[in-house]
Formats: C-alpha cells, structure tokens, sequence
C-alpha cells in the first residue's frame, strides 16, 4: 500500500495555522517576513500558535536576512530564540548556518544543535546556496541531530533539478523536504520522481497572502493520488 505524503505548510499568522490544519496538512513552519524567505516569528506568535492547533510546529530560526552567515550576536539571539522554542514545548527548529565561503558552518551549527537537543532539527535552504550540495550533505550527515533538509536542489526551479536531488536521496539517511517552486500543478510530477521525500509549501496555498485551507485540502487529496 502506497505511503501518504507528509505534507509541511509555511505560517506567518495564528490564522494560517488554523487553515493549515483544517486542510489536513500534517506539520507547519512557522516564520514571519515570508517574503524574505522567512524569519524569526515573535514569541507572542510563537506561543499563540503553539496553544491553537494540535500540529507539530517548526519554527525558523533565523535573526535576519542580511546573509546565512552570523557574527556573535545573531548566534546568541538565535540560541535565545531556541531555549523560547524549548520552553513552549514545540516540535521543532528550522536553521540554516554558512560560513563565510559559503559552506556548511559546522562550528556554530552544533552549537544550535546542541542548545536544541530535544527538539527536530531542519537545515534550511541555506543548504541549496553551497557550491557543492552532494558534499554539502555529507557534512550534514555528520551533524547527527539535523532530522531533515528542505531543498529545492540548488537554486534552479525545482523542475529543472530532479536529477540533483535523485542524487541527494541516495547520500543521505536524513529526510529530504522538498520546496521551492511546489505547487499543485507539478507535485505530482514531483511526488513521482521522488517518491520518498516531504513535501514544503508556501505560496501556493496562499490567496492574498493568507492560507487558504481548501488549497491545502485539494494538495492532500493530490498526495493520496495513485502514482
């Protein structure tokens, strides 16, 4: 029997986590400043949310959009914002770590890993900025807390990156979280090139930047469609 996909759907608003959760999907990130690739949502968000819905929530770690690389300060905003994450009991934390070559920081990375234990970890996209993402995740597979990897397989459409990330599934033990460039018009496509992945929406359950849960409804019904 076919495995359901697990479906992820991006928060910025208490309403949307209502939403999400109403069209069945089975986690939520929570963020603020989408439109930035997302950031640190406030604690009063953070708690609001955590007290309305049963789904597991993730939250971005992530103090700025300046760059994913952090001096002293953002990292220890960054290990603040965790022990909040902690505190209210949520599921998870979404971070992402470069150095100043642009790889993966492994340094301050298990310093956020271990302020998380406890908590799932996902290494953002951060990851599809590295000149070499096949090495890439092997230097992830060392970092043995980091649960997942969201990933559109570099900075291309998602499309046009299938053969990268076939390759990427084969590296790793992590799980690969796809998105990017997901919508309801190419997941299936998507969802049968790589089969085993989660699955990472944003935009395209969104009407005038709100959740729309029958929009998230209509990609769950997508996801128990036969391959």
């Amino acid at each position: 029997m076919q495995q359901s996909a697990v479906i992820e759907v991006i928060a910025s608003t208490v309403r949307d986590c209502l939403e999400i959760e109403k069209g069945g999907a089975h986690r939520i990130e929570l963020v603020s400043a989408l439109e930035v690739g997302g950031l640190t949502p406030s604690y009063g968000l953070i708690r609001r949310a955590r007290e309305a819905t049963t789904l597991p929530i993730n939250v971005m770690i992530r103090p700025h959009s300046l760059s994913f690389t952090y001096d002293l300060e953002d990292q220890e905003t960054m290990l603040q914002d965790i022990d909040k994450c902690k505190e209210l009991k949520l599921n998870g934390v979404v971070f992402g770590v470069l150095d100043s070559n642009q790889q993966i920081d492994v340094q301050n990375s298990r310093l956020l890993m271990d302020r998380a234990q406890g908590l799932e970890i996902t290494f953002h996209k951060a990851f599809d900025k590295t000149e070499t993402l096949v090495s890439s995740l092997h230097t992830l597979e060392s970092l043995s807390t980091i649960n997942r990897v969201l990933t559109q397989g570099g900075t291309q459409p998602i499309l046009d990156n299938l053969e990268m990330l076939k390759q990427l599934t084969t590296h790793t033990s992590k799980k690969i979280l796809l998105g990017g460039g997901l919508h309801h018009s190419n997941f299936r496509l998507v969802r049968k090139n790589l089969p085993n992945c989660e699955y990472h929406f944003g935009t395209a359950v969104r009407v005038n930047d709100r959740v729309s849960s029958e929009l998230v409804a209509e990609l769950i019904k997508l996801s128990h469609t036969p391959l």
